[in-house]
């Protein structure tokens, strides 16, 4: 006790010594304090002089040190404050002649305290560095197209780029399209994100060019750094890599590169460790970037119809939309194919120009893309032509042309192949499967130069239109090519008659009724003639003196007989007469030479006998031909050189086995002598009349068709299909079985079996793609395990699993599935299956990891999709990958899981924690006509036991979470809620729009607990829900300190007979509805107002566009107290408000007058009025634009 006392008298004694040292020290004190004040300014002085040089430099200072220039002018400006303090304390006692105790012990603490903040403050002013160079505004693309907004395909891309930087697993990314398509503008924004989302600490950039100048790029890198490189091209790259490697996160982009370039020899510190640098590739040509070895690539492709027409229209303006320039203005937009630069570059040249002159530039720009519009030739011409000229292979750049002159749409991959095979194109390659081959390479060579883009379908290739007047410029120019192209009048031949030089001739064009007698073109290898007249006149001897004559394309002609000058073409190779009305064919006999023969979509009855002389024939297309009855026998069997044949939708007339009378038709035993037989597609309508072994193992690519009830069209995309219609047994086939092994797509109509996989294949199907089953009465499983001994998986590669109308499957998969089966399946669709009790068991499941769209439709007894009794784990991710779920027409259904509830309930402990299962890429829900469904997913029992019979259940609780969920849409549900008061944190956040009709039991749609997560929503509908009386339930809420921002654009609402109120109450300072452009009411009797009174009302609907009413007894569309100070721009866009029952007749809509009995609170200031019709036709003005 003695020795605590003698320490605390001993603390008091230090705090009474510290206490009195600020009065008898004061003097000191604030002697230091000036001391240290004064090194303080001047090193704030010393660095603001460094602040401002880098200022006027344009570069950005850090933000600590901005913080420390404003913290220590604060300091100082204290200690100031405290010298007049000291200052004023001398006069205030006695006239400064006693000293005042009291200020002096409070200037001393001041003091004292003061200067360790000054110390403090002093010692951390020593930077390293005090800014950064922000990434060059150079101007290059922003400038180029000022105004170009941000499209949603644009912003998709910059999203996936994002992702890419963000991720460490790629430290080379890639940027590859077409000219003029904004790729820089793409890298310049991602850059700028990265920036802002602080990924990088400075962004570096390059640019390459078609010759790469290593010292112009290492000199552009080192200027950001203000650093200074020696002559050297080594030493100047080790400086530049010392450099780079101080930096600690550093984004490099290389714009325009046309080659490998090596990063070591210009000095960039790329696979270094620890990482630092980031690589961003911008390139035409996607081989480059493999050849440099990016991790990753995107593909910047044309803007769509939509994106391009908006972006035109901002840059030319709006005057665009008036009615007699709008169609013009809109043709010339489709003219820029979709380039951001050309729009932009086109839009700028017409703006605020006459009629006159936007008929001519559309003129010029259909003529040729060559046009005297400014800046649009030298830049989009040269463009395209460097990469043209860069192509490194002959035979690619004469694909590339001959793509230019085979119209406007998109381009079949088999007329490539049946031109190239005879230009020379793929020389050196034996069969047509090589050299299908060798033309995929060369396309995939264009493509990769962005020269040609992908078309939807993979059997066609897409030319855009500039690129199109480029390629035929090139052609006219350089390789004696003579064009005339759709729509044109070609109404004098003497040009091509007297370019002897003219190597190929292409007229697309209408409206040629006659020929000349003949040409001289002894050099032509090419003519094509398409578009023609019903009236078309063929002189016999005009294809006289064409002996180089190759390729000859004559389609959408009309010809009695064929010109007997085509037996002089000794060197015809290829021979197209498509779509075209042919007679008397007897002069084909005479091509002796002729390796391709097509009659695509062409009216021919038969075959003629002399087709039979055609021994080099190896491509014969009789693709919809469908009035073709007669092929008389013989002549398919002395083909023997074919290696294609095409008879889809096409001759289906088999003659019977054994009869060889002169009147019949082949008979497919002549199939069996074409041994060099590798592409067939053909159709057989009867499965009696197949042979044993006639399809053999030879075949590489097919289309078999048994039955006569199969459709040519919506064929699934794989090269190897087999359709089986009506066939009882299988294993009588040898040929067939054989084919089912190494069939891509499967389709099965009325086959007798109980189980497809041991059954049709023990093997597994190890090359199904497609597997698609309709009406069956006797299958019972895809997979019955207890009768298949599995060596392997089951259905590998099976992309798509459709199953309609199997009326007795029990199960698709009956006892465990191997390991790997239905691993790559992407799309299941079950309808009409009509004693499945389920789709998915807990043992697919683990198969599943893929699948991306899941549909169920019509299935009687179906009680739930996903039945997982049974599964060892509760919670976790359900089907990783699915993104689409669409749930229609089932009667039983009660939830869309099941996941051992009573299991569930026994693992609950004090705290009710249970687990939560998740669907992580989920963004859409379709779930229509479930009468039975009392939720997604199960609710507790225990809750239920709580509240027996009239527990509420919500239609998604918080069992599981929708972390993507984008869309969702609801119909014929008997729901009272859709939402539980407590889910999943992360669920239903990214919502954009939701649709709900016939919901006859549904009371709210947005209750207050949701209001936070719909910020994304953009698009809203209620329609015939009978007892919906609220879509915003507000109750409960307060105003919040951060006002919630949703993004509703539209908002629909209709047949709502209860629907009292949109929002229970003001929205105003709980969220905004700002983006609202479309908001609809019809039939809506109980609706008593749309906007509820608020002072903020008007800068809560500035953007709205139309404002519908029909059929509600309303009171009033915008309480006149909330009108408050509304700007005049308030209401002043909106289209239309109609057939509303309250107000009384007023004047016409051109009158500037108002009868304020309508509303006495409203004046009229301007024409702007919204019309409300009665529904007895009487038309009222209110007038709310400059309230």
């Amino acid at each position: 006790m003695e020795m605590q006392g003698l320490t605390v008298v001993g603390e008091m004694g230090a705090e009474i010594g510290l206490q009195l040292g600020y009065l008898y020290k004061y003097r000191r004190n604030l002697d230091d304090l000036k001391k240290q004040v004064e090194t303080l300014d001047d090193a704030r002085e010393r660095l603001q002089l460094s602040v401002n040089e880098a200022c006027r430099q344009g570069d950005v200072i850090f933000p600590d040190v901005q913080k420390w220039l404003k913290r220590a002018e604060g300091i100082i400006q204290e200690a100031t404050k405290l010298t007049e303090e000291e200052e004023a304390s001398k006069t205030s006692c006695f006239g400064g002649r006693c000293p005042h105790l009291k200020s002096r012990y409070q200037l001393g603490k001041k003091a004292k305290k003061l200067a360790g903040k000054v110390v403090v403050i002093n010692e951390a002013s020593d930077f390293n560095r005090i800014w950064y160079r922000p990434l060059p505004q150079s101007g290059l693309g922003f400038s180029r197209l000022r105004g170009y907004e941000a499209s949603q395909s644009r912003t998709m891309i910059l999203n996936e780029i994002m992702n890419a930087l963000r991720d460490d697993e790629f430290d080379m990314i890639g940027i590859w399209g077409m000219g003029g398509v904004g790729k820089s503008i793409l890298a310049e924004q991602a850059a700028s994100q990265a920036l802002e989302d602080k990924l990088f600490d400075i962004v570096v950039t390059a640019h390459v060019s078609v010759t790469p100048d290593v010292r112009k790029i290492q000199q552009e890198i080192a200027d950001m750094f203000y650093l200074h490189l020696t002559e050297e091209i080594e030493t100047r790259a080790n400086l530049l890599f010392q450099r780079l490697n101080k930096q600690n996160r550093i984004l490099i982009i290389f714009y325009d590169i046309w080659e490998k370039l090596d990063l070591g020899e210009v000095g960039i510190p790329w696979g270094e460790e620890p990482r630092r640098c980031k690589i961003m590739l911008i390139s035409r040509n996607h081989y480059v970037l493999k050849a440099m070895n990016t991790q990753i690539e995107f593909l910047v492709k044309p803007l769509s119809e939509e994106e391009a027409w908006r972006l035109f229209k901002k840059t030319a303006g709006h005057s665009v939309e008036e009615t007699d320039l709008q169609s013009i203005a809109d043709e010339v937009a489709k003219q820029c194919a979709g380039l951001p630069f050309a729009i932009v570059t086109v839009a700028k040249a017409l703006k605020n120009m006459s009629m006159y002159k936007w008929k001519d530039a559309l003129q010029q720009l259909k003529r040729s893309f060559r046009t005297s519009i400014r800046g649009v030739d030298e830049i989009i011409y040269t463009s395209l032509k460097l990469s043209y000229d860069h192509l490194n292979s002959n035979k690619a750049r004469t694909l590339f042309l001959l793509c230019g002159l085979l119209g406007y749409c998109d381009i079949p991959m088999d007329h490539l192949l049946k031109y190239s095979v005879s230009l020379g194109l793929l020389e050196g390659i034996d069969t047509l499967e090589v050299q299908t081959n060798g033309l995929l390479l060369l396309v995939h060579r264009l493509k990769a130069s962005s020269l040609l883009l992908p078309a939807e379908d993979d059997n066609y290739v897409r030319m855009h239109n500039v690129v199109r007047h480029v390629a035929i410029e090139i052609a006219s120019k350089d390789r004696h090519w003579f064009v005339v192209r759709e729509g044109a009048r070609l109404l004098n031949w003497s040009k091509i008659e007297e370019s002897e030089e003219c190597s190929g001739i292409s007229l697309n064009c209408k409206n040629v009724y006659v020929l000349p007698e003949g040409l001289v073109c002894p050099k032509l290898t090419f003519f094509q003639l398409y578009g023609n007249s019903p009236k078309f006149e063929n002189p016999d001897t005009f294809f006289k003196g064409m002996e180089e004559l190759k390729v000859l394309d004559l389609s959408k002609m009309h010809f009695a007989s064929l010109p007997s000058s085509l037996c002089s073409l000794r060197n015809l190779r290829t021979l197209c007469l498509e779509q075209c009305e042919l007679g008397d064919m007897f002069l084909l006999g005479e091509l002796k030479r002729l390796e391709v023969l097509s009659f695509v979509d062409s009216h021919i009855k038969e075959l003629p006998r002399e087709m039979a002389k055609l021994s080099h024939l190896r491509l014969l297309d009789l693709r919809n031909c469908s009035a073709l009855e007669v092929i008389p026998q013989n002549i398919i069997s002395q083909l023997s050189q074919l290696e294609h044949l095409c008879m889809e939708n096409s001759f289906t007339q088999w003659g019977a086995e054994g009869f060889h009378d002169q009147g019949s038709n082949a008979c497919l035993s002549e199939l069996k002598h074409l041994y060099l037989l590798r592409t067939l597609h053909v159709q057989i309508p009867d499965a009696d009349l197949l042979l044993e072994n006639l399809f053999t193992e030879n075949l590489t690519r097919y289309s078999i068709f048994i039955g006569d009830e199969w459709s040519w069209s919506g064929n699934c995309a794989t090269s190897r299909i087999l359709k089986l219609g009506k066939v009882r047994n299988l294993h009588s086939m040898v040929g067939i079985c054989k084919l089912l092994k190494r069939t891509g797509g499967l389709y099965l109509n009325r086959i007798g079996t109980k189980n497809v996989l041991s059954e049709l294949d023990g093997e597994g199907f190890p090359e199904l793609e497609y597997l698609y089953i309709q009406n069956s009465a006797e299958m019972q499983y895809i997979i019955n395990s207890e009768e298949w001994l599995p060596g392997a998986s089951a259905f590998p590669v099976l992309k798509s699993l459709s199953l309609d109308n199997v009326i007795q499957l029990k199960e698709i998969c009956h006892g465990p599935l191997p390991m790997g089966s239905f691993c790559n399946l992407l799309f299941l669709t079950v309808e009409n299956c009509s004693i499945l009790l389920n789709v998915v068991s807990f043992k697919m499941l683990h198969s599943l990891q893929n699948l991306e769209v899941l549909t169920v439709k019509n299935c009687d007894l179906l009680e739930e999709v996903f039945n997982l009794e049974g599964l060892d784990t509760h919670g976790g991710q359900m089907l990783p990958k699915l993104r689409e779920l669409n749930i229609i027409d089932l009667p039983k259904l009660k939830h869309i899981c099941n996941n051992g509830l009573g299991r569930i309930v026994a693992q609950e402990g004090a705290d009710g924690a249970t687990d939560m299962g998740e669907f992580p890429q989920l963004s859409s829900v379709s779930l229509k006509s479930l009468p039975s469904l009392t939720g997604f997913y199960p609710q507790s029992q225990t809750l239920e036991r709580l509240h027996p019979g009239d527990f509420d259940h919500p239609l998604f609780n918080e069992k599981m979470a929708f972390p993507r969920l984008e869309v969702l849409e609801i119909s014929h549900l008997d729901v009272r809620r859709i939402w539980d008061n407590q889910l999943p944190v992360n669920s239903f956040e990214n919502l954009r729009e939701m649709r709900m009709t016939f919901c006859q039991k549904l009371l709210n749609v947005v209750p207050t607990s949701m209001l936070k997560r719909f910020q994304t929503l953009q698009f809203l509908s209620a329609a015939n829900c009978d007892s919906l009386e609220v879509v915003f339930d507000l109750e409960g809420m307060s105003v919040l300190e951060d006002v919630t921002s949703i993004q509703l654009r539209k908002l629909v609402l209709d047949d709502l007979p209860k629907l009292k109120h949109i929002w229970t109450r003001n929205p105003h300072g709980i969220f905004t509805f700002q983006n609202l452009d479309s908001a609809q009411a019809l039939s809506c009797p109980m609706l008593k107002n749309v906007f509820p009174g608020s002072e903020g009302l008007g800068q809560d609907i500035l953007h709205l566009e139309k404002h519908l009413i029909k059929f509600c007894e309303m009171n009033e569309t915008a309480d006149k107290n909330g009108l408050g100070e509304a700007p005049s721009s308030v209401f002043s866009c909106v289209d239309e408000i109609s057939e509303c029952t309250s107000g009384e007749p007023i004047q016409d809509s051109n009158s500037r007058d108002f009868d304020e009995r309508a509303n006495s609170s409203l004046t009229c200031r301007s024409r702007k009025a919204f019309y409300f019709t009665t529904m007895y036709g009487i038309q009222l003005c209110f007038m709310l634009a400059s309230i």
